[in-house]
């Protein structure tokens, strides 16, 4: 069997409706369904070969669309390739147990004996596998506000008389899907050059609303090429996972192993001793159906094993030419029902020691939506950052607090109550309050020197208290608050790393955040004005506190 690689480049926000959305409220795929790349192709053909309503009458139509191809699920590009549903085998380690490292991974079906470690939950979503490291991938989705004009008169005043509103969740345009057209090399020709293609592909639209103002997208077409057979890794058993939901023919809902008989029977057919069995089973049921254009009606609900269901088939003895064979017809062709949409895919799973990928790097500008942020979301990012910031300096206030009380002596509580006092007429001053607050610490130095006998000059109290306080005994209170210890304690990387804290141990997570932002943070900015008060008035206020706090008898 051969294949064709189809990528879609949206062009235009595209709604892939979801089963249950709402009257006011319409969901969408996180993906381009079997059923949505057929029909694209099919109207595409029937254009081409001017069939007009009696395609279906056509020996050739009929033999590429309802039995010769299998036109698989168009998924997220993730990392340059196609992402998959996860199977439903997978747990990661739950936030915050590792503390700021890459959670790690487990695969409930390669425990290898051993017991499932504690601490994990369940795994979801769609991802890409780059040797052995998982790589989230992360669709963009932006909801849409409508109004209902639908009479005459509502178009023309251009609102809705009885207050009809309803929105759209959408996938954003610049994003990029990745599907395959699975069939003999006769019946992929047939269509290739049914489809009269401009260069190697043409232009399309998909989903709700695709004549209005959704669904255009460019269709790309790779050269027809030969699939990646199948070679089970172990002898005696494989596993594999539902790449597409599995519509099975009989109906044992809600029994995932009595569905997956089918798998067993079919690799059993023709055998004397019936070698295989299903072994471990991790499944999910959902619903399936979808609005069918010619017949402008929903077809009928099914329920189906979901992609991501992953199972283990044992086999006693080695694999066979004739077991590779059946494998390989099983995966491709599909299993149960509406087999030409795709449904019932089987791909091997067999990738051990899974860890997580980080994306925070991401270069893969595929899955990058081209959205244009407001400016109110934008000043939202930035206030929530600075809140961050302004949360951790008071946490570093604390703990510098606590670590200089260990030289402090009598007077301190008064001595911090007047820097206190300071700093908030330092706090007037609009250009630059740590340069205002320098200036009132040397003026009020200047001033005690002037009142004090020229015998005691070197030992004003205030200048005594100044230089007794020591932060993490790197440099004196009054070396930091006269600017001439080179650097506030909070941005001193040996002390405090700000911005990796706020970030939970991510620098690059607040610098990512603050780029959709339009913004940054400059290290000038932080040592001044409300991050240097911020600071500073902790640091008093818990220095107060620290020096009448009663040492506690032994």
């Amino acid at each position: 069997m051969k294949k064709i690689d189809v990528k879609i480049k949206l062009l235009s926000p595209a709604v892939l409706s979801t089963l249950g959305s709402a009257h006011v409220m319409t969901e969408t795929h996180k993906f381009i369904s079997g059923s949505i790349l057929r029909g694209l192709f099919a109207q595409r053909y029937i254009e081409m070969q001017e069939l007009g309503r009696n395609a279906d009458e056509h020996a050739g139509f009929r033999h590429i669309f309802f039995s010769g191809a299998r036109f698989v699920d168009a998924n997220p590009i993730c990392k340059g390739e196609r992402a998959i549903t996860l199977p439903m085998s997978l747990q990661k380690e739950k936030e915050g147990i590792g503390g700021n490292r890459v959670p790690k991974i487990q695969d409930l079906l390669n425990l290898n004996g051993k017991a499932a470690a504690k601490g994990f939950k369940s795994f979801r979503g769609m991802a890409s596998v780059v040797g052995n490291e998982i790589y989230k991938a992360n669709v963009k989705t932006v909801i849409n506000f409508h109004m209902s004009r639908s009479g005459a008169k509502e178009r023309l005043k251009g609102s809705s008389q009885d207050g009809g509103v309803y929105s759209y969740e959408a996938v954003c345009e610049g994003q990029s899907f990745i599907g395959t057209i699975i069939g003999e090399q006769e019946v992929l020709q047939k269509l290739v050059d049914g489809l009269n293609l401009d260069g190697n592909g043409f232009m399309a639209y998909i989903g709700v609303s695709k004549y209005t103002q959704y669904g255009k997208c460019s269709v790309e077409l790779s050269e027809i090429e030969d699939l990646n057979e199948a070679v089970p890794k172990i002898e005696n058993k494989v596993l594999l996972r539902l790449d597409t939901p599995y519509i099975p023919r009989e109906k044992y809902r809600g029994n995932a192993e009595m569905e997956l008989a089918a798998v067993i029977d079919c690799l059993n057919h023709d055998t004397e001793d019936k070698p295989f069995s299903l072994g471990q089973v991790f499944a999910g049921n959902v619903d399936v159906d979808n609005f069918v254009g010619a017949w402008n009606m929903w077809r009928r609900r099914d329920c189906a094993l979901a992609s991501g269901s992953v199972f283990e088939v044992k086999r006693k003895g080695v694999w066979t030419d004739r077991d590779l064979k059946t494998l390989n017809a099983l995966m491709f062709k599909g299993i149960g029902k509406r087999r030409e949409e795709g449904f019932g895919q089987l791909r091997i799973w067999s990738v051990d020691a899974l860890a997580m990928g980080s994306n925070i790097q991401e270069k893969d500008t595929e899955i990058q939506a081209n959205m244009v942020i407001p400016e109110a979301v934008k000043n939202q990012i930035k206030s929530i950052i600075n809140g961050r910031i302004f949360n951790q300096l008071q946490i570093y206030a604390y703990e510098d607090a606590a670590e200089a009380r260990i030289e402090m002596g009598t007077g301190m509580a008064h001595f911090f109550a007047r820097l206190e006092q300071m700093l908030e007429e330092a706090r007037k001053n609009k250009t630059s309050v740590q340069k205002a607050m320098s200036a009132a610490i040397k003026e009020n130095k200047e001033h005690q020197d002037d009142k004090i006998h020229a015998r005691d000059k070197a030992h004003t109290p205030f200048q005594e208290h100044l230089s007794k306080v020591f932060i993490r005994k790197k440099a004196s209170l009054g070396e930091y608050l006269e600017c001439r210890a080179g650097i506030m304690p909070y941005l001193d990387r040996d002390l405090h790393h700000l911005i990796k804290d706020v970030g939970a141990g991510s620098e690059e997570k607040v610098k990512s955040l603050l780029k959709l932002a339009d913004g940054s943070i400059a290290e000038d900015k932080l040592a001044d004005n409300d991050y240097f008060y911020t600071y500073w008035h902790w640091f008093f206020r818990y220095g107060r506190k620290h020096a009448t706090k009663k040492p506690r008898r032994q």
